[in-house]
């Protein structure tokens, strides 16, 4: 037992020693400035006070007091309060470094940051030891309860509810509006409570811009009701994406004397319309277990729905069904008025284009200009400024730009499947190119451009494909038209076609599909073909249902050939529109890396004029004239993603697809190609401009 006690003393001695020796290293080491000179100095002074708090910690184990009130404390969950107290203390100690500057103030905060990131994630014991922690967890019906027990409170939860019920309608979410609200009204609350003094407390200490947390509470309340408001309206726009091709199905069916919900009934059992097919299912839903009849289940939905268009439909069909009107009339005609609306989409789309081209020009063209032209007086200035417009502006301006091209498009993005980490992972020896040329930014424009290349073929022939079969739709319909004026039924002229006709590789391999399971037997409307094209899965949908229901005629095969007609037209006439844009993405590159090899071109060349006549006047952090390595590389990363982010925009715009990344590898081409020839060239020399 006394040996046990004096290897003890031993140790306390050694540790002790340990720390005081180490303390005095640190006092007696000269200041330095260098990097291994404060490294050495943090660790002595961390490796001292780490054995004098390892110290303390063993002998105050041993003491009877001190492990019986640890074990009392400890058995509660501490987590909580452990958290806080370490935060308060790291942002006190940075604080007092920042007003003395003594390092050793610093020292414990990243140790303090670790701690509490491990004390939240249950690390033992402060976790506790209880079943029952005595700090419960928020759960929802905490904070339920905490609004419902109060009265002012539940009278605010009540009245946002009411708001809350129909945007949970319009939005087609599931969910009890009122636990909705009283959730909001307690966060809000509880946020208040820590998050106004803490940011008072912040901005008053650290950085005054902090003080701006206090206003996370406003927005914690308004979240829930703008979400639901968002999602009402990206229901609206998806339904009315699909509404005019819809109603080209409804057209033809209705032609065919098939009612409106069993059309919604097919539609919900296929993947044709994805957003129809989900209002579809809300029908189904209030038919087949409400015990609706199916014109109650769409007035429900039309008087709940966000879309004016929809419910116009369904409200009109209803209508026309209870006062026995001309179904199969309203029908065309509102499938014509929403095809003539679509084309004039498609008009405003070329037309609002223009809108997108002048903010490329402005964002990726005359922005950086600027930024350059503040390199003149101020170069280092201008390298940062230009490093964080290339990593941060360029890519959220083309987010920005790519989000405002799709909400414009009359039709959602192609589903395109490309491998995007083998295209990365091939694309990771593009930096051996900047290794050798000892140039970083042609290594990053090699990445790019591999990249680029890679995806972009792993989708090409998906594009080809969908293109192919949407060329071919038009001709297939007036053949089987005219096959269907002598008499075939539609699986028999289908077969016909399949045999003698060819149209593009793609369209004759699905026909050939189609006609080997109409000769093993299968009926049409249970062939099994997904063609890339949602038009072309749309006409074979129709053609198995008329084939189905016997309602095929001349007619309503014209009126499905005449649409479809002119929805493909309209697609390519908007193509054709927007060239223009594709060529301004490619030259866009081309006057971005003139305009910059001319502005470091005038810099030096006035930095050099001026600069004599300045040698006796000194300016606090300004150089004049002073064209550095890092603002020509930092030029040189912006050219190259710039160039790549205007290849993204422009196949959005064009090809209605981010997905097509060939058009951005080939802007990164021009652009790097561009760019190392103007290194070779001095621009203002070749113009004889004289300053």
């Amino acid at each position: 037992m006394n040996w046990a006690r004096i290897r003890r003393l031993l140790l306390y001695l050694t540790v002790t020693t340990f720390a005081l020796v180490s303390y005095y290293a640190y006092s007696i080491l000269p200041q330095s400035t260098t990097v291994e000179g404060q490294v050495e100095s943090v660790f002595l002074l961390s490796a001292s006070i780490g054995a004098i708090i390892a110290t303390a910690y063993s002998f105050l184990h041993q003491l009877s007091l001190f492990n019986r009130v640890s074990r009392d404390v400890l058995s509660f969950d501490l987590r909580i309060p452990v958290s806080i107290a370490s935060v308060s203390a790291g942002l006190a100690l940075y604080y007092s470094y920042q007003s003395t500057g003594l390092d050793w103030l610093f020292i414990p905060v990243p140790a303090l940051a670790v701690f509490t990131i491990l004390v939240i994630r249950r690390i033992y014991p402060f976790q506790g030891q209880t079943k029952a922690p005595s700090i419960a967890p928020l759960t929802e019906d905490g904070l339920v309860k905490f609004v419902t027990t109060k009265g002012r409170l539940k009278r605010l939860a009540e009245y946002r509810a009411r708001r809350f019920s129909a945007l949970l309608a319009q939005s087609g979410t599931i969910g009890n509006p009122y636990v909705l609200a009283a959730k909001s009204v307690s966060l809000t609350i509880f946020a208040t409570v820590v998050l106004v003094p803490s940011a008072l407390v912040l901005g008053a200490l650290v950085w005054y811009p902090l003080v701006l947390l206090a206003l996370l509470p406003a927005l914690l309340y308004a979240y829930p009701e703008l979400r639901l408001r968002d999602k009402a309206q990206e229901r609206r726009d998806r339904v009315e994406r699909e509404l005019p091709f819809f109603s080209i199905l409804v057209n033809v069916l209705g032609s065919a004397g098939m009612p409106l919900y069993t059309m919604l009934t097919e539609v919900a059992d296929t993947r044709i319309f994805e957003s129809i097919r989900r209002e579809a299912l809300l029908v189904k839903r209030d038919v087949a277990i409400f015990g609706m009849n199916p014109l109650e289940a769409f007035e429900k939905l039309a008087s709940q729905h966000p879309s004016r268009k929809f419910s116009s439909l369904l409200y009109g069909y209803t209508s026309k069904v209870r006062s026995g009107g001309d179904i199969p009339s309203y029908l065309t005609g509102e499938s014509g008025s929403l095809l003539r609306e679509l084309e004039e989409s498609w008009n405003r789309y070329a037309g609002r284009a223009g809108i997108i081209g002048s903010m490329m020009i402005t964002v990726f063209g005359v922005i950086p200009m600027l930024l350059l032209i503040v390199g003149i007086f101020s170069p280092a200035t201008s390298v940062v400024d230009l490093t964080v417009f290339t990593a941060v502006g360029v890519p959220l301006f083309a987010i920005l730009l790519v989000f405002m091209a799709g909400r414009m498009q009359p039709v959602g993005e192609e589903p395109l499947v490309g491998n995007a980490r083998r295209s990365l992972l091939l694309s990771l020896p593009g930096l051996g190119v900047g290794l050798l040329s000892h140039q970083v930014w042609l290594g990053l424009a090699s990445i790019i451009f591999l990249f680029c290349t890679l995806y972009g073929f792993s989708v090409v022939e998906q594009r080809r494909e969908m293109r192919e079969v949407s060329d071919a739709l038009p001709e297939f319909l007036k053949d089987l038209t005219e096959f269907k004026r002598q008499d075939y039924d539609t699986s028999r002229a289908i077969l016909a076609i399949a045999a003698h006709n060819r149209y593009t590789p793609t369209f004759d391999r699905i026909l050939r599909q189609v006609a080997a399971q109409l000769r093993a037997g299968t009926p049409l409307n249970e062939v099994s073909v997904e063609p890339r094209n949602r038009l072309a899965r749309m006409v074979l949908f129709v053609l198995g249902q008329m084939a189905y229901s016997g309602g095929g005629t001349v007619d309503t095969l014209f009126q499905l050939s005449t649409y479809t007609t002119r929805v493909v037209e309209m697609k390519r006439n908007t193509m054709a529109e927007m060239r223009p844009y594709l060529w301004l993405s490619y030259l866009s590159p081309v006057m971005i890396a003139f305009g910059v090899a001319f502005i470091t071109g005038v810099m030096g060349s006035f930095g050099s004029l001026v600069r004599p006549g300045l040698s006796t006047i000194h300016f606090a952090n300004i150089s004049i004239g002073d064209v550095s390595p890092q603002l020509k590389e930092v030029s040189n990363f912006l050219i190259v993603t710039t160039s790549a982010a205007l290849g993204i925009i422009s196949a959005k715009m064009i090809d209605f697809s981010v997905r097509n990344t060939l058009r951005a590898s080939t802007n990164v081409v021009i652009a790097t190609i561009v760019a190392f020839l103007l290194t070779q060239v001095d621009l203002v020399s070749l113009f004889h401009i004289a300053l």
